[in-house]
């Protein structure tokens, strides 16, 4: 069985819980969009270009965002095709994805631009709803619509949604409503887990970094999708990276400036090179002291196009690492993830 399959199989597994737990939480958000909509036949989705009807049980949906797609998959919902970026993940499914839940999905691809998706596929596969995500702009969410009912990212000023949020109005729009909300909770359940099992790594500080061009970058927002499974366990991006970003969620350190880096801990993801030749990276304690793990592409796509599959994924994938450090142990590689 396929890693994609047990993960898929464990969130399928939570979501048989008996759905006694949540018929006795009054006025939940679920119940009240519910209620609202018992006897329609579409559901309104406020959004950051304004509002769509959005048809409920829909047959045939095209999703344009891996945050609807996996969602969707978790609830066990068929999509008829998903328009996918080839510079994303290139013509393979993400690890978390289980592929037998897509052999009858279509798949249209583009490379870097999304203005380069071809309208005419996507409209000849007469869609009830596209669950698009970020679009490049008000023109393009317009061709979008005069094909059906679209939904582009649910925030202004944002390029990805909360996956809490698209969770729950998967279910909102399919008639899993439940469903969503266990879906939810097994992931929030789970980071209180880890947080309980870890204990040493409160206020501790962490690096979330990249280094491609002979120089680094940081995710500086403690609350950046990408830092959630980091954020969730009480530690903190570190002082000096939030003040070198002024206000921003990402920060590029130039090599003169490594020590930036330091940190209880670090992800770095080599996109391009190897840092261990920047001058002064290997003296930084974080990597002298064993306390970095190297991650890859994955990773760094299930933390920020972040998912219930993708997180439950990616924790399995950095938590051992972190127990290392709440343990003051030495760090463990990924046996897939090249050395360095």
């Amino acid at each position: 069985m396929t890693f994609a399959s047990k993960t898929r199989r464990a969130l399928a597994a939570a979501l048989a819980v008996s759905a006694v737990t949540f018929g006795t939480v009054a006025c939940s958000d679920a119940t009240n969009h519910t209620n609202a909509e018992a006897n329609n036949s579409t559901i309104t989705i406020t959004h950051s270009m304004g509002q769509t009807d959005v048809p409920k049980n829909p047959k045939r949906i095209v999703t344009m965002s891996s945050t609807w797609t996996d969602a969707l998959m978790s609830l066990d919902v068929p999509i008829t095709a998903e328009v996918v970026s080839t510079s994303m993940n290139g013509t393979q499914r993400f690890p978390w994805q289980d592929a037998s839940a897509f052999t009858d999905t279509e798949r249209i691809e583009y490379g870097m631009d999304m203005n380069d998706v071809s309208i005419e596929k996507i409209l000849a596969l007469k869609p009830d709803v596209i669950l698009a995500g970020w679009v490049p702009d008000k023109k393009f969410y317009d061709r979008l619509s005069d094909i059906a009912p679209t939904v582009p990212v649910l925030q202004k000023d944002t390029g990805v949604d909360d996956w809490h949020e698209i969770t729950r109005l998967a279910g909102r729009i399919t008639g899993k409503e439940e469903q969503a909300e266990q879906l939810v909770k097994t992931v929030d359940d789970k980071f209180a887990e880890n947080k309980k099992d870890l204990p040493n790594l409160q206020g501790k500080t962490f690096t979330w970094g990249m280094y491609v061009g002979g120089s680094f970058s940081v995710v500086a927002d403690q609350n950046d999708p990408s830092n959630e499974i980091l954020s969730s366990l009480g530690m903190k991006v570190p002082e000096k990276q939030v003040q070198a970003a002024k206000g921003d969620a990402r920060t590029s350190i130039s090599a003169e400036n490594v020590d930036l880096l330091n940190a209880d801990f670090m992800l770095m993801w080599a996109i391009d090179g190897n840092p261990d030749n920047v001058p002064g990276y290997k003296e930084l304690p974080v990597v002298k002291d064993k306390r970095t793990l190297r991650i890859g592409e994955n990773e760094s796509n299930a933390t920020s196009l972040s998912s219930a599959a993708s997180l439950m994924w990616a924790m399995d994938r950095i938590i051992p690492a972190l127990k290392s450090i709440n343990d003051g142990t030495a760090v463990q590689q990924l046996p897939d993830v090249a050395s360095l």
